[in-house]
């Protein structure tokens, strides 16, 4: 299993500090590894000949105090590196001079460049801190620094042998945290189907950590994971059949509205628009509600059982005749996020205890797409 197929096996995968932009303009997440200040401090400062393939570079980015930052704030980090024509996105980890990174199994020949492009995300907008580099003489570690701005990146080496000690404990660990994710199985009651207290989670952070050191290709590491994958296939299928079954028990019309005491919601549109990077999506639909307060709750819930609080930006409308009294009428507008279904299923009364839930679909591309007000 190489690593696009273990990402693409995650259904609950996420974004990551540290990504490589594959040929068909996808992200592909690389594990970094604990504690990588520590880890850096710890790794030999003479250089000396190495290929980084054979084991793991420790990387730390620094930022001249001179540059970035705003508003008495110290800069968000970030960094496009091209090592050896292999580009990746760092996001560091916010209000910081200072990043670390880790790559596993890097193939850099001799002559090869390793370029480095240093970024400030602000609220506004992003920016640029300028691009510098080197080609790659043989010799580890490494120093990378900017020839006016004096931004730096140090690339220190983790050889096979250490990489070997620290990922044999690890791999331990994600064998054992594999064995228990045979009896995973979605729980009606629990927020996102109970997917969050399985532990299919905490079995791929294991094998996360184990690839973070000897990255995906690992003989052992790829059999682990294509068996969680499995079990988390499984977890899925079930949960989806669970939800296919409550979903044919509604009455499902489109213009169907959610009604409760509080608030009630109809004529959903969801609207998509392409972009260079990413597609983006908003959710628009009416409510008439009370004037007291937002709902408690208002979350989606994807056709996996995965669900996710939304928060409206809400644009005030002028009152129609038959509102009734102490009520206000609203347009609700949500982003969406790309890539995932919009919506939720639908529980009776009662299903999570205290609350109230009821429902709206609200997605025109598959049918198992819900909202759900609480």
């Amino acid at each position: 299993m190489n690593r696009r197929s273990h990402q693409a096996a995650r259904r609950g995968a996420g974004s990551g500090a540290l990504a490589q932009a594959l040929p068909d303009g996808a992200l592909e997440n690389i594990p970094q590894a604990r504690d990588l200040g520590a880890l850096f401090q710890e790794l030999p400062t003479q250089r000396a000949q190495a290929k980084p393939g054979d084991g793991l570079l420790v990387c730390r980015a620094e930022l001249n105090p001179k540059y970035g930052g705003d508003f008495f704030s110290a800069p968000d980090l970030g960094a496009v590196l091209r090592f050896a024509g292999q580009v990746l996105f760092y996001s560091g980890p916010g209000e910081s001079r200072t990043g670390f990174l880790s790559l596993p199994k890097l193939e850099v020949a001799v002559g090869q460049d390793l370029e480095v492009e240093f970024i400030d995300f602000d609220l506004m907008h992003d920016d640029y801190l300028g691009q510098f580099g080197l080609p790659f003489d043989g010799m580890l570690p490494v120093s990378i620094q900017h020839p006016t701005m004096k931004h730096r990146l140090d690339c220190r080496f983790l050889d096979a042998q250490g990489v070997s000690k620290r990922s044999k404990p690890l791999l331990v660990q994600a064998k054992r945290a594999a064995r228990l994710v045979r009896k995973a199985q979605p729980t009606q009651r629990l927020p996102e189907l109970g997917y969050g207290k399985t532990r299919l989670r905490e079995a791929w952070a294991k094998l996360d950590d184990v690839a973070a050191y000897t990255g995906w290709g690992h003989p052992e590491l790829d059999a682990l994971a294509a068996k969680v994958a499995d079990r988390d296939a499984a977890w899925f299928n079930a949960a989806e059949a669970y939800m296919a079954e409550r979903l044919a028990k509604l009455p499902g019309p489109p213009q169907a509205r959610v009604k409760t005491t509080a608030v009630q919601a109809w004529e959903p549109r969801v609207t998509c628009t392409p972009g260079s990077v990413r597609t983006s999506c908003e959710l628009q639909l009416y409510v008439l509600r009370t004037s007291k307060k937002l709902p408690r709750g208002i979350k989606f819930l994807d056709a996996q059982g995965l669900e996710y609080a939304a928060s409206p930006q809400t644009q005030a409308l002028a009152p129609e005749a038959g509102d009734a009294p102490g009520f206000v009428r609203e347009r609700w507008t949500f982003s969406v996020p790309a890539g995932r279904p919009v919506g939720s299923y639908s529980g009776e009364p009662g299903a999570n205890p205290g609350s109230r839930v009821k429902a709206l679909q609200v997605c025109p591309q598959r049918p198992a797409c819900w909202l759900r007000i609480d």
